[in-house]
């Protein structure tokens, strides 16, 4: 924590350790709101078929929170990762994916950008500061990966047991989907849609039950 440095240094590390505490806070503020703006307001019942009634009804009761007819789904977890399941609509699956996956990236006043160039050079000085070569290093030395040469081993390791495997399963719902009369190409908002449903139809079984 820089007990070893100069006193020139040691000052230079608390601003460094205090742009750096504010930008992190910035940053999770922005996605923060960017979440809590956005709203994904439906008032067409049949624009939302495939969806549980659990689901329908959570909606259905963040609109009335709101003084709003119909059903309302946001960027929360309990919202999203259900939408992306079970809503048949894949208009409305792509919208909720992408709004999901730009959050803070839009070029606007909760824009995360410049934070993060920001947040990752102050993370470069800090640790040349301290004597490491990267982030990386200073990071991982008192965790189990001990350097970043451990984090490649084990990103490789879970590679080789995992890519065949993963292969597999990509084209079994790839085949799935195209049995299903889908012939375009599988998008990352259709992936959760058709591993759900062939899950249910190789197990009879689905998270709503």
């Amino acid at each position: 924590q820089g007990a070893n440095l100069s006193d020139a240094d040691k000052e230079k590390f608390r601003k460094i350790s205090t742009e750096l505490s504010k930008l992190s806070l910035v940053f999770g503020e922005n996605v923060l709101k960017e979440t809590n703006n956005y709203e994904l307001h439906i008032t067409d019942r049949s624009k939302l078929s495939g969806l549980p009634e659990s689901e329908l009804e959570a909606a259905a009761a963040k609109a009335k929170s709101k003084n709003k007819e119909g059903w309302i789904f946001d960027l929360t977890m309990p919202s999203y990762q259900p939408f992306m399941k079970y809503a048949d609509n894949r208009d409305l699956r792509r919208e909720l994916y992408l709004a999901y996956n730009s959050k803070a990236f839009k070029g606007d006043d909760l824009d995360n950008q410049e934070n993060i160039r920001k947040l990752v050079n102050l993370r470069l000085e800090m640790a040349q500061l301290l004597g490491y070569k990267t982030y990386a290093d200073y990071a991982l030395e008192r965790r189990m990966a001990m350097n970043s040469q451990g984090v490649y081993k084990l990103l490789d390791d879970l590679y080789e047991a995992s890519y065949n495997m993963a292969l597999k399963e990509k084209q079994e719902v790839l085949d799935f989907s195209r049995s299903q009369g889908f012939n375009e190409e599988l998008m990352p908002w259709d992936w959760s849609y058709y591993s759900e449903k062939l899950k249910e139809e190789k197990f009879s079984l689905n998270d709503e039950m």
